[in-house]
């Protein structure tokens, strides 16, 4: 996932729930303020949007991961 900074805070977390945690850890409200954009949300909570998008490429790229290995079939026993 790579979020457009156009995109509205609430749109990424509705999209993908995982960066909830990550909005909520940088202060951005992704709730009641989920309709700005990323980057005004940034903004408005003093966050470098690149450590932004950062934190939030760590957490889609773990979530694949956990998809992909729940994909898997488990081992046998």
């Amino acid at each position: 996932m790579k979020p457009d900074l156009n995109q509205t805070v609430r749109e990424i977390a509705i999209e993908h729930p995982a960066t909830v945690r990550v909005f909520e850890s940088l202060g951005i409200d992704y709730c009641c303020g989920g309709k700005r954009t990323l980057n005004d949300a940034c903004e408005r909570a003093g966050v470098p949007v690149q450590r932004a998008l950062d934190l939030l490429a760590t957490v889609q790229e773990a979530a694949s991961v956990d998809v992909a290995n729940w994909a898997e079939p488990a081992p046998e026993r």
